[in-house]
């Protein structure tokens, strides 16, 4: 049998077979994996160990507070192609792209 096949058979036991699930203890929620659920199982903690350092605003993750950084800039890092407005985080210049093309009538 090929490494491929062992994987695949592996991941489809672990992934799709409801009987190897892990479930939240508080809200049900099946997981595949143990660190999946470790992640999960935070959320539901009341601590948020990391902190930004310009704000009191804390967070469950550190790609979280990375995403939060960008709030603390002082100028916008990100223009909009179509009137040139800036924003401080790519996800907001998405967002404003669709609504600004949407508005002037123009398909992205």
């Amino acid at each position: 049998m090929k490494y491929v096949d062992v994987y695949t058979k592996a991941h489809r036991l672990q992934s799709h077979d409801e009987g190897t699930w892990l479930v939240c203890d508080v809200c049900a929620k099946k997981f595949a994996a143990q660190s999946e659920l470790r992640k999960h199982a935070a959320r539901h903690d009341a601590t948020k160990p990391y902190v930004c350092a310009d704000c009191p605003r804390r967070f469950h993750t550190p790609y979280e507070l990375r995403n939060h950084h960008p709030v603390h800039a002082r100028y916008g890092q990100f223009s909009c192609a179509l009137c040139d407005k800036l924003f401080k985080s790519r996800r907001y210049t998405k967002l404003h792209v669709m609504k600004c093309s949407a508005e002037l009538g123009v398909s992205r």
